[in-house]
């Protein structure tokens, strides 16, 4: 996320005082707090003005925490933006960086996003904090709250059922038409969505190379992997990818950092292709980084090691499963150096497997698994439910398991065999960066 025009984990002292050379106002996007949200006492009133009388929770006083919640509930069903906790205003400009004094930085954030959690529904996106220490003590800490716009609203305060929405300086109530609006956006977000990932299987379902298609694969089924950052379906967002150190970060210290002698900007954005032999062959996989944020993985599963089987027929499971969370992994890391910030949808998808019998263990392997004589899979694409990842920190193995489940139902399995009977990844996290 990106402050003033520069990565949030970027920002110095001087760049809360820009707001005040360059003359900032307060409106869609910044919202200046003298004392942030610290109340005098913990059930502090706030007054509301007057004429906001949507806001009021019946008997009950509206306090700090009810303000917080329309403040930034107000910012994720607009297009985002910022609370600067710290700063004061004058007429709605930036005036001065007075601070907020000797608090503990790392207590507020945590009872921030704690009110935040509890008092607004449904969940929005995880806030992103960042922490400015002030050369002045006396002033202590800056803190910026910054909120992503919400492509899962919209969302509403508790304390009174009411939906707000990011006006000049003000947040204020919806009122109907635009929250009518509101819930007809969220419809059309998941429709795009699925737009966009037919689009792009049907292009690498054939066997024939498809123009839209990056780079030629290596034959045989395919594994396709989207990771969509929902802000990437504003057509107008589009992010400048003048390099591939965004790519390099990701994978530093990994064999993969290799893949980029090959990198290569194209028409969609930028390609990481990868091949055994050389970049003269089809590849065995690639990234395609869309302009829009979106990042596709595709892999050709057809095993090439096991040269004394004329035509092999089958995938292991497991296999498939390592390379979905690797490639995952890797996405994910790539989008928040780009300065992405989730919630993402994970979209997985098996092409070209008509034919291809789906096993835990590839036949003459030794195995400690049960053995299940699956049939061959009888449909020549399996597209498997969205899912969403809401933190770049959440378990990937937990995301992906209700999507790993049904592709070993496939094969007769009950569910995949990786987890444990709580659920819980139990075999090696190989896939992991280092």
């Amino acid at each position: 996320m990106f402050f003033n025009g520069k990565p949030v984990d970027q920002v110095t002292e001087a760049d809360l005082y820009d707001l005040i050379t360059l003359g900032v106002e307060e409106g869609k996007t910044y919202d200046f707090k003298k004392n942030g949200y610290v109340p005098q006492s913990q059930d502090q009133d706030v007054i509301e003005p007057e004429n906001d009388t949507k806001s009021k929770t019946g008997s009950r006083k509206w306090t700090w925490r009810d303000e917080l919640c329309k403040d930034v509930s107000a910012f994720a069903n607009t297009q985002g933006g910022w609370l600067v906790c710290g700063m004061d205003e004058a007429k709605g400009y930036a005036k001065e960086l007075c601070g907020l004094g000797a608090i503990d930085p790392d207590a507020m954030i945590n009872r921030i996003e704690e009110v935040i959690r509890s008092g607004v529904e449904p969940q929005i996106p995880p806030l992103v904090p960042k922490v400015v220490r002030l050369s002045d003590s006396n002033k202590g800490y800056a803190i910026l709250i910054g909120v992503n716009r919400s492509f899962a609203g919209p969302h509403r305060v508790k304390a009174n059922g009411q939906f707000y929405v990011r006006r000049s300086r003000r947040s204020d109530a919806m009122d109907l038409s635009e929250l009518r609006a509101a819930f007809n956006l969220s419809e059309s977000y998941i429709e795009r969505i699925k737009q966009f990932r037919l689009q792009r299987i049907e292009a690498l379902s054939g066997e024939e190379m498809n123009p839209d298609v990056p780079i030629s694969l290596e034959e045989g089924p395919l594994l396709v992997q989207h990771l969509v950052p929902l802000a990437s379906i504003d057509a107008n967002d589009l992010i400048v990818l003048t390099n591939f150190e965004f790519a390099r970060k990701a994978f530093d210290q990994n064999y993969l950092w290799s893949t980029l002698n090959h990198a290569r900007h194209n028409f969609e954005g930028i390609l990481i292709p990868f091949s055994y032999y050389d970049a003269h062959v089809p590849a065995k996989w690639y990234f395609q980084v869309f302009r829009s944020g979106v990042i596709e993985y595709a892999e050709s599963l057809k095993d090439n090691f096991n040269k004394s089987v004329e035509e092999v027929t089958e995938v292991s499971l497991g296999f498939i499963e390592s390379r979905s969370l690797s490639a995952l992994n890797y996405s994910t890391r790539m989008l928040v150096n780009l300065g992405i910030q989730p919630p993402f949808v994970v979209l997985m998808s098996l092409l070209r497997v008509n034919g291809y019998k789906l096993l835990h263990q590839r036949s003459g392997f030794l195995s400690s698994f049960p053995y299940i004589q699956a049939k061959s899979v009888t449909k020549s694409k399996l597209i498997f439910p969205g899912y969403t990842l809401t933190d770049p920190a959440q378990d990937i193995t937990a995301v992906m398991k209700p999507i790993f489940d049904i592709m070993w139902n496939t094969s007769g399995y009950h569910g995949s065999q990786s987890y444990n009977k709580n659920g819980i990844w139990n075999i090696s996290r190989d896939w992991e960066v280092n």
